[in-house]
């Protein structure tokens, strides 16, 4: 349970220092993203960043891009804020939550407009 705690502690502390990293940062590519979560491995090495922005798939791309080219900025960033023996590996995705939600909601309106086969 403690393990668990420290876990999600690391977890917060990472997805603050990275917001706070990409404000700081001059990279455009990086205007209005949001890190949505982190997750990190039970051995603290390696943390996984989820990541939102507005925009379409090339947006996405130049966006994957520029956490890309500045991981290791992001890390040094994140081994200067934590109390850990090293700084994890950053991983970072694209959050799919909200497309995946905007699907869910898209078929919810269409089952509540379409008539059903039992009217007929």
């Amino acid at each position: 349970m403690a393990k668990q705690r420290r876990m999600f502690r690391v977890a917060e502390r990472i997805q603050a220092v990275l917001a706070t990293t990409i404000l700081r940062l001059s990279d455009p590519r990086l205007h209005l993203v949001t890190v949505t979560s982190v997750s990190v491995s039970k051995d603290l090495r390696v943390a996984n960043v989820y990541w939102s922005v507005i925009g379409d798939e090339s947006q996405r791309d130049q966006v994957a891009e520029a956490f890309e080219a500045a991981s290791g900025l992001f890390r040094s960033s994140v081994a200067s804020e934590l109390d850990v023996r090293s700084a994890p590996l950053l991983r970072f995705f694209f959050d799919t939550t909200l497309d995946i939600q905007h699907k869910v909601d898209e078929l919810m309106s269409r089952i509540k407009t379409e008539p059903s086969q039992d009217d007929g």
